[in-house]
């Protein structure tokens, strides 16, 4: 066979791609990946141009759970191949489910990241999975515990490569968890290290495009933050939520506008107002005079 050549061996994937796959070639790439002949992200490419279209989905899986075993470049050419799978809007059907399930809350995925597809295909999984109502509460946990770890000190580059794509994401979640993206947030407030804290407010801001629109948090019930506010107090004075309005040109923009707070810096390590700008993204006017809660309404 001419795959045991070890001059062909690195052209392994793109010779059995030349052709129409057959569920007998996706067994071969299995066994060229336990025997270390081929690398997995290599294997993505088997994907492209709906290269995998005609193959039932039993079919696939094997090589998707292979890959899954081979860290992290297994992992990210799992959710490519994922991608491309369900490229155009097709609804991902009940075998095909539980991989990018498991492969997102894969404590390796986040080892390394191939460039900037990598963070594109984890955004897009993860929107698809949250519209089609994939997400129970433990999983959701799971998953936004995953994403916001890319906050840690030891993972600036990381960070870096995938802040865009995970802020992304965890508004998809907040659709339809917005307990569980709040459980995860409110750890990382509290957290020692400066750094940390600025990698969130990054994730949980405003977005550079909007900069009246809503923060990340702006969904979240007023009932979460209230309670954790007064739970975790040391001091303060009470806290009122008030309206406003500002007028943008022949525009007017609606607000909610904090005039007192009752979250304590000493508990937290910052600022009412930082913790109004983590919650919901705060717009200040002009002349510095007012923070207020900026809302989508126009």
């Amino acid at each position: 066979m001419a795959l045991r050549s070890e001059k062909l061996k690195k052209d392994a994937i793109s010779m059995i791609g030349a052709g129409k796959l057959q569920p007998s070639d996706i067994q071969l790439v299995v066994s060229l990946l336990q025997s270390g002949d081929v690398e997995p992200r290599q294997c993505a490419i088997l994907s492209y141009g709906r290269g995998m279209d005609h193959l039932a989905i039993e079919h696939m899986v094997p090589l998707l759970e292979e890959l899954a075993l081979h860290g992290a470049d297994g992992l990210w050419a799992v959710l490519d191949i994922i991608s491309m799978i369900l490229h155009g809007g097709k609804e991902p059907s009940k075998p095909l489910i539980a991989v990018p399930r498991n492969v997102l809350v894969d404590p390796a995925l986040f080892e390394n990241v191939p460039g900037a597809m990598g963070g594109h295909h984890l955004e897009v999984l993860v929107k698809l999975l949250s519209r089609n109502d994939l997400f129970d509460r433990g999983f959701a946990r799971a998953l936004v515990k995953q994403l916001l770890s890319i906050c840690a000190r030891s993972r600036a580059d990381i960070f870096h490569e995938l802040a865009g794509p995970v802020s992304a994401a965890l508004r998809a979640l907040m659709d339809s968890h917005p307990q569980e993206v709040w459980a995860g947030v409110a750890r990382l407030l509290r957290a020692n290290d400066w750094r940390v804290r600025h990698r969130l407010e990054t994730l949980i801001a405003l977005r550079h495009a909007d900069h009246l629109g809503p923060g990340l948090l702006y969904g979240l019930p007023a009932n979460l933050y209230q309670k954790w506010a007064v739970k975790t107090r040391r001091v303060g004075h009470p806290l009122s939520w008030t309206g406003c309005q500002s007028r943008q040109g022949r525009r007017t923009a609606h607000f909610v506008g904090i005039r007192h707070s009752r979250i304590s810096s000493q508990s937290l390590g910052i600022s009412p107002v930082s913790l109004a700008h983590y919650l919901c993204g705060f717009y200040r006017t002009s002349r510095g005079v007012l923070w207020c809660l900026s809302l989508s309404r126009w």
